[in-house]
């Protein structure tokens, strides 16, 4: 799991290697677009695997989500696309659900 959330806090900050990529010529570089649609599914994924680690570990994963939750929560603001406003509020949605009462300590 420690590899798992690694990779995907990797995600979330923008910071894995298939976001960082150098194009070493313009004409294979995608369109701005492209990108932000790619990023955007590839941070969707990344929301739905720690959807996933809630329901797999319930209650225990409270120390997960302490260190989720600003990342994820970071989608939530108004400056944030919708598309990726909405993964959040899904995603915490569905960690909320999973985590069952484990949750409270989060919505005080």
């Amino acid at each position: 799991a420690d590899s798992i959330s690694k990779h995907l806090l990797e995600i979330f900050e923008k910071k894995a290697p298939c976001q960082t990529i150098d194009f070493e010529d313009d004409e294979d570089m995608p369109d701005e677009d492209e990108m932000a649609e790619l990023d955007s599914l590839l941070i969707c994924a990344a929301a739905d695997c720690v959807a996933e680690f809630a329901s797999a570990f319930g209650d225990a994963f409270e120390p997960i989500m302490d260190t989720f939750l600003p990342h994820i929560a970071g989608y939530a603001k108004p400056s944030v696309a919708v598309s990726e406003r909405a993964m959040a509020v899904g995603c915490l949605a569905e960690i909320a659900k999973n985590m069952g009462p484990g949750i409270t300590k989060y919505a005080e």
